[in-house]
């Protein structure tokens, strides 16, 4: 179980002082990539992205959390592009309703 503050790095070790990147979800670019994922990167993604994964005994257990934490995050991703395109058009929209500006 990985204890203390939420930090994206964390020290190796083996090699004291040099900091050790630790996984993120935005790490997963494929959902079949958390088949070949260790327990401990399963924990340290859940544990980033504040997910409770106790009572989780298999490893299975973990990985189910961290599908179902990829596919929220991919739609959540997709929504904000929706609306990133959204607002630039409604942008270019009133551009296109105001009068020009004479000097």
């Amino acid at each position: 179980m990985i204890r203390g503050p939420v930090s994206h790095y964390r020290l190796n070790q083996q090699t004291t002082g040099t900091p050790k990147k630790r996984m993120k979800i935005d790490d997963v670019k494929e959902i079949d990539q958390i088949d070949s994922l260790s327990v401990q990167q399963l924990k340290e993604i859940l544990v980033t992205n504040f997910v409770d994964y106790k009572g989780c005994v298999e490893k299975y257990e973990l990985m189910d959390r961290v599908r179902r934490l990829w596919r929220e995050h991919q739609n959540n991703k997709k929504k904000v592009e929706e609306i990133n395109n959204l607002s630039d058009n409604k942008v270019l929209s009133i551009k296109d309703a105001l009068p020009p500006i004479s000097p």
